[in-house]
């Protein structure tokens, strides 16, 4: 029983008649979450739904004996549409979900707002492999992704003072559960400041390219531009940014640009070189492919400099396109992420 204390109070969040969501059975078990959904969610979430979702899973596991294939990386893919409910019971779904290794989606031009976001966090998946378990939590260009702090929206008169109160005290206590659970769900300090910020109709949306990095999510039906120079100043800057913890909500195109013309070829050694402080980095840019095709290809870059820092990571192919990019420009294609 995925239960917290104080859901009932927690759905008063939400204004107006509340219905619980839909929760069905919509396609097959996927080898890649482009492909579609095998389960979705729509509509409200409301207390039980937790519970519907893991008798419904426990179905949908059985049929890849919870054991995804690390070759095809068989799974349950979880598509969520809502604008929000009880952050309780969200909570309790994101366990849910992380718990029986079901990747999350947001379908293209869909939404998937407040409580829906923090159920959407619990996207996991066990590869069966060295890799281990990792966050699998799929978004399109086009898909709406928001996020804000839990919230009281009562009816004038409706209730006491003391009823307020006792609500309002339910509702700080989501918050703590929220933070409570972030190391499970992978929600770093930066994007719990950014949500809790955020508060009543005004949401922090998923939307440019450094936000994907900052909550840890994967991209799909997109195209990335060839190997060039271009795409490698962009992709070395956007590893550095991400490495000394640079974005900022501020960030223009405009400067992202101005640091990457600071990038030079070095005679020494044939490499990148750019000078993101006192002393010179260079940096390495490769691309490797997991499993063949146009799908499933990384970014290796690695970043050296003479004080022997180093930065030897994976990324997406969208590390090539600049920070503070909006989602929405990114040319449409086949591309996923690994």
């Amino acid at each position: 029983m995925y239960k917290f204390f104080g859901a009932t109070l927690i759905n008063l969040m939400t204004a107006g008649t509340a219905y619980a969501a839909t929760i069905e059975t919509v396609g097959p078990i996927q080898t890649d979450p482009a492909l579609g959904c095998s389960l979705k969610v729509s509509g409200q979430i409301q207390s039980g739904d937790a519970d519907e979702l893991l008798e419904l899973l426990q179905t949908e596991t059985a049929k890849v004996d919870n054991f995804p294939s690390p070759q095809t990386d068989s799974q349950v893919v979880l598509c969520l549409e809502s604008p929000g409910g009880s952050f309780a019971e969200a909570i309790a779904m994101a366990h849910v979900i992380y718990d029986n290794a079901v990747t999350t989606r947001v379908d293209p031009g869909a939404e998937c707002l407040s409580a829906c976001a923090v159920a959407f966090m619990g996207g996991n998946l066990d590869t069966r492999s060295g890799q281990g378990w990792k966050s699998s939590r799929y978004v399109h260009p086009t898909s709406r992704l928001g996020f804000h702090a839990p919230a009281l929206v009562l009816p004038e008169g409706q209730f006491t003072r003391d009823d307020v109160q006792r609500a309002y005290g339910i509702a700080i206590q989501a918050v703590g559960m929220i933070s409570q659970d972030a190391r499970k769900l992978r929600m770093s300090q930066d994007v719990l400041t950014r949500m809790f910020n955020h508060t009543g109709d005004d949401f922090h949306y998923v939307q440019r390219i450094d936000h994907l990095k900052a909550y840890g999510l994967q991209l799909y039906g997109y195209d990335v531009p060839p190997m060039s120079s271009a795409a490698t100043n962009t992709a070395c800057w956007n590893a550095w940014r991400w490495y000394a913890d640079l974005p900022r909500e501020t960030d223009t195109l405009s400067d992202f640009q101005a640091f990457t013309a600071s990038f030079q070829i070095s005679r020494s050694n044939g490499l990148p070189e750019f000078f993101p402080f006192d002393g010179s980095l260079f940096c390495k840019h490769q691309e490797q492919a997991f499993g063949g095709g146009n799908l499933d290809r990384v970014v290796q870059s690695e970043l050296t400099n003479f004080a022997d820092i180093r930065l030897d990571s994976y990324h997406p192919q969208w590390i090539r396109y600049p920070g503070p990019m909006p989602l929405v420009d990114i040319r449409p294609g086949n591309q996923r992420d690994f």
